[in-house]
Order: C-alpha cells, then structure tokens, then sequence
C-alpha cells in the first residue's frame, strides 16, 4: 500500500511531511502541532488561518523530485504547468474517477504520463514561485 503524504502552505512558509487529522468530503486539515502550529496566523476574532493542503502525487521528476499538487511542472518547449487533481466527472478525465494532471488552463491541461514524467520537472510551486507560470 502507497504512503499517502501531504505537505501545507501556511500562507507564509510550506511545511513538508504535514500529518493529517481529519479528512472530510472537501478539505483535509492538518494535524496542529509543533512547527506548522506555530506558523499558524489567526484572524481578528481568534479563528486559525485555513492551511492549504497539498498531496504527494506519488512520482518523482527526471531529478528524482517528489511531485506534489501546486507544483510548478515544466517539460517540452519550456512549458510550465500547475499540478492538480482532477476529480472524477470535471473534466474529459471522468472516466478516470479522478486523476493529477498538468494544467495551463481550462483548454490546455494534460494527465501525467510516462513521456512527462521522464522529461519534466519541478521548477517551483505556486505559493512561493507565482512568478514562474507568468514567465511562459
């Protein structure tokens, strides 16, 4: 069985090898504790910032980088594309059920495959490297 693992974007900082506490239908909230605790911001009424949870696709770039949604993907012709995953029914993937593609926009998106797996890799993420996917 596959290590699911997630990482977060605090709004200031990823935490990499985030636990999970809970998983609902819509969000997964991670486990508040040690470092990623202490990041946290909190809002005028004392409400904790809602963390943005990321999971580890299970591949590796050409450099042996692990892939995770919110990277940023880039393989032929110096294209750069923001991992996601795509649920089931969404998109022309629906028979899938749900899958992590590369996407540029809602025409131009792609699963992984072999080929991009091979030839692609991760030059950043969307949090701390918006820049990159404006750079095309």
């Amino acid at each position: 069985m596959k290590n699911i693992r997630f990482r977060a974007w605090d709004g200031n900082k990823m935490m990499e090898n985030v636990s999970i506490l809970l998983i609902s239908e819509n969000a997964a909230y991670p486990n508040m504790r040690g470092d990623f605790h202490d990041s946290m911001q909190w809002d005028e009424e004392g409400l904790i910032y809602d963390p943005i949870v990321m999971r580890y696709t299970g591949l590796k770039d050409k450099k042996n980088i692990e892939i995770y949604e919110g990277d940023l993907y880039q393989v032929a012709f110096n294209k750069v594309y923001e991992v996601r995953f795509c649920e089931g029914g969404e998109s022309n993937f629906e028979w899938y059920g749900g899958c992590f593609i590369l996407y540029a926009n809602e025409e131009q998106f792609f699963p992984f495959d072999k080929w991009a797996i091979d030839n692609g890799e991760v030059i950043g993420n969307i949090y701390e490297n918006p820049e990159l996917l404006n750079k095309q």
